[in-house]
Order: C-alpha cells, then sequence, then structure tokens
C-alpha cells in the first residue's frame, strides 16, 4: 500500500515537472507581463477591504500570488496550479482515468494566455471548484451541501474577467473541458473491461490529442513573442530588441516596429539605422489608436523616449485606471513624471504605494531621494534630463500638432536627441519632405546635431531631388 501510494505522488511530481515546463515554454513571459497588471500589498487593511467583496478570497490569493511573478517563479506556481486542477478531476469518479484531468488543466493555461482579460484570479477559482466539485461526488450529503454553497459564493464574474469585459465562450473553455472530461472518465471505468491492460496507453493517446489540438487552436504564439518584447522594453534591454528585427515574430508586426524604434531611439541610433528596417508608415512610429490597454501601455513608454514626459504620464494614468490602480509598473512610471514635473506631493503617494510591495519596495525607497530635491533630480541623468524636455506651453498635443510639440521639446531640451530624431523619422515615414528638409536645414552642425546621421542623410539625398 505504502509503495502504491509512493508511486502515484512520483506520478504526480512528474507530471507537475511537465506543467511547469509547458508553462516555461509556452508562456514565461505571458507571466511577466500579468505580473505588471496586478498588485499586492502588504497591509492588513487592504486585504481585509478586499476579503469581503465578491470573489475576493480568489481575488487576494491571484495577487498575493503574481507579485512572485516578478522573480521568474510564474511556470512554478501556474504549473502546481495545474498539477492541482488534474488532481482534483483524477477525484471525480472512483477508479476512472487518472490522466484525464491534465487536459482540463491545459485547457486552463489556453484560456489565461488567451487574452489579458482573462483573470489569474480566475484560474485560483476553477481550482478550487474542482476540488469542491469532487467533495460533491464523492463525499456525504452534508459535505455536499457545505461545497455547493461554497462554489455558488465563489464563482464570481469579477473573478473571471476584468471589469467591462464580457463573458464569451473562451472564459469557459476550462470548465466546459471539466465536464467532458469528467464523461470521459465514467467511459473509462466501463471501457477497462474492454482495453484491459491498453487502457493507460489509451488514456495517453486522449491526453496528448487534446493538448495538441488545444495548442494548435488556442495557442497565439505572435501574442506570446511581443509579451517577450514587452518584457524587454521593461527592463530596457534595448539590444534583445534591435537583434530580434529579422525574426519570424517581427514580420510585418506594427506593434514590433514600435518597440524596435523606441530601442534605436534609446540607443540613439534612430537617426542612423531608420531606414535599415522595414517601416509601414506614422504607426510604425507612434499611434494614437489606443484600442487595447496594451497599446496604451506601450504608448507611455514611447511617449517617455521621445521626451514628451506629460503625454507619458497622462497614459500611465488613464491606464491605471481601467486597471483599477493595480499596475506597480504604471506607479513607477507615475513616480518618476511627477518627481520630473516638481509634483512632488504627488510622487511621494504613489511611492507610498510600491514601499508596501514586495518587489518594488526597495525601488521606491530609493527614489524618496529625489522628494522635494531638485538638486539631486536635476543631478540625475534621466531625471533631469527629462525634466528639461518638459516645455512650458505644453498642452498635450495641442493645436500645432504632434510635431509642433515635439519641435518645442527640442527647443527646450536641445541635448535630448531622441526628440530630434523621433521628429525627423516622422517626417520620412509620412512623406512630409518640405518639412524633413527644413528640420535638416535648422539643425544641421548645430549641438543637438552635429552630423547628419545616415538614415537622415539618406532621406535627404532622395527628398533634394523632388521636394515637393
Amino acid at each position: 500500500m505504502k509503495q502504491l501510494i509512493k508511486s502515484k505522488q512520483v506520478i504526480w511530481f512528474g507530471i507537475c515537472i511537465l506543467f511547469v515546463c509547458i508553462c516555461h515554454s509556452a508562456a514565461a513571459y505571458h507571466f511577466y507581463y500579468m505580473e505588471q497588471w496586478n498588485t499586492f500589498y502588504w497591509d492588513a487593511d487592504a486585504v481585509c477591504q478586499a476579503l469581503p467583496k465578491p470573489g475576493g478570497l480568489a481575488l487576494v490569493m491571484a495577487d498575493f500570488l503574481a507579485q512572485f511573478f516578478y522573480y521568474g517563479a510564474g511556470p512554478i506556481v501556474y504549473g502546481i496550479l495545474m498539477t492541482l486542477v488534474a488532481y482534483a478531476q483524477s477525484l471525480w469518479v472512483k477508479e476512472g482515468g487518472r490522466s484525464l484531468g491534465c487536459i482540463t488543466a491545459v485547457a486552463m493555461l489556453m484560456t489565461l494566455t488567451s487574452n489579458m482579460a482573462y483573470l489569474f484570479a480566475g484560474s485560483i477559482c476553477f481550482m478550487v471548484v474542482m476540488f469542491l466539485v469532487a467533495v460533491v461526488l464523492r463525499c456525504r450529503m452534508w459535505l455536499k451541501f457545505i461545497a455547493v454553497v461554497l462554489i455558488v459564493l465563489l464563482v464570481r464574474k469579477n473573478c473571471l474577467v476584468r471589469e467591462g469585459t464580457e463573458l464569451r465562450l473562451m472564459v469557459f473553455l476550462p470548465w466546459l473541458t471539466a465536464v467532458v472530461v469528467g464523461l470521459l472518465q465514467v467511459a473509462s471505468v466501463y471501457l477497462q473491461k474492454f482495453l484491459g491492460k491498453y487502457v493507460v496507453l489509451a488514456q495517453m493517446v486522449i491526453v496528448v490529442g487534446a493538448v495538441v489540438t488545444f495548442f494548435l487552436t488556442c495557442y497565439q504564439p505572435k501574442e506570446e513573442y511581443m509579451k517577450k518584447i514587452y518584457y524587454y522594453v521593461r527592463n530596457q534591454q534595448w539590444d534583445e530588441i534591435i537583434n530580434r528585427s529579422n525574426s519570424r515574430g517581427a514580420k510585418d508586426n506594427v506593434t514590433f516596429q514600435l518597440c524596435r524604434n523606441m530601442a534605436l531611439a534609446e540607443k540613439g541610433e534612430l537617426g542612423e539605422k531608420l531606414l535599415m528596417f522595414d517601416q509601414q508608415g506614422m504607426n510604425s512610429i507612434m499611434t494614437s489608436d489606443f484600442k487595447t490597454l496594451q497599446v496604451s501601455m506601450l504608448m507611455m513608454d514611447v511617449y517617455y523616449a521621445m521626451g514628451y514626459v506629460n503625454m507619458s504620464q497622462l497614459c500611465a494614468f488613464e491606464s491605471q485606471e481601467c486597471m483599477d490602480n493595480k499596475s506597480p509598473y504604471l506607479w513607477q512610471r507615475l513616480v518618476d513624471t511627477n518627481i520630473e514635473n516638481g509634483a512632488y506631493a504627488v510622487a511621494e503617494k504613489y511611492i507610498k504605494l510600491l514601499e508596501r510591495t514586495l518587489a518594488y519596495r526597495d525601488w521606491a525607497k530609493d527614489r524618496r531621494r529625489f522628494l522635494y530635491n531638485d538638486k539631486a533630480v536635476r543631478a540625475d541623468k534621466v531625471l533631469g534630463l527629462k525634466r528639461k524636455c518638459i516645455f512650458s506651453d505644453d498642452k498635450l498635443m495641442g493645436n500645432g500638432g504632434f510635431d509642433n510639440d515635439l519641435a518645442s521639446i527640442v527647443k527646450a531640451c536641445p541635448e535630448h536627441r531622441a526628440t530630434l530624431e523621433y521628429l525627423g523619422s516622422m517626417y520620412i515615414v509620412a512623406n512630409q519632405r518640405s518639412e524633413f528638409l527644413s528640420l535638416m536645414k535648422q539643425y544641421k552642425g548645430t549641438k543637438t546635431m552635429p552630423h547628419i546621421p545616415a538614415s537622415f542623410a539618406k532621406a535627404m539625398e532622395v527628398f533634394g531631388k523632388n521636394p515637393e
């Protein structure tokens, strides 16, 4: 008996390792990206306020676990969660197909990675419900009653999707899969008589076939690729982005082009290498079509690279509002932009929030040295330069147009070279020849542009032949 129990433990441990490997290979950067959308505050009052809300327990548990995604533990945490789901389903039917629950676990992963609007709390909720269903199917009547009540209390829309998101079929994929797998488990009990020793092999074929089908139909490699790029953006790994310019995921990908051009600008190479890469019009440089939160968050970084501090701050603030004020990454940007604007009281408010987190408390404490200290801000290589970029009549894309605002930033802070290179690049991709030539004439040989970058020189040559 002990040997049997031990062998089962080894099998489930092996399944857990397999799930961790699947999560790492298929969704490692999804978990990093998800962490940007969740914040757990180490504060008893905050937890106590969240718990009484509908689905509060699942939401708090999800936020608590998500904070460890920052350290790369996402695949491990979710792999364990998938194992628990598979194990819970194995308890549904006595002597039923034990491994069939792996199908349900993979379905849960597919739902999570399919859309950022689908919450990690939904996976927590689903895992608990799977165990409660096992209680309903296998335990005494009074326990069945308690389990049903808990299921009714636990399952809430705000645990499954973000506020304002519709409940689409994909949200229910693991729930529907669990029902189908449950029926297969019942069928497997009767099929054992006919299949005999081949029953385990049959289960493995079903599991592998279902998992492959899920990956072929539900997995979105392009989206996962971009989450890797977003990770590089967040961690300012500009070379990693540029080096992937010829990768399959970058081909005809305007969002990648936005990130790559930002990386070039941050390295001071946008004017030099713009025309070395594919560009698809103005959308390769910037976009004003904020269809998703992901685009809004990305443009926050693009504007910051341009030196347009207040537009970056606006994107961060509006995105944070849409995310129920739960993104630590956005708090960081709001801290910096408010310090750059001299709004120290506002920055301090955000710093206090980050000081209550695990992963960002040290960063927040370090930022305190800039509060009410203009000298320290001016001396900082990034904050000081960005502060100079804030021009006096900034009206956030005023009547003069976006290019006029960038021109104002160049005048306010000539040493912020990325602004001028972005402005010139915009004129090139928009084929605004006279504006580009006028810009080059104005800044050629100045401190801002002591020499003409290669791509700008090539554009000058082409545009000079036909300036109209």
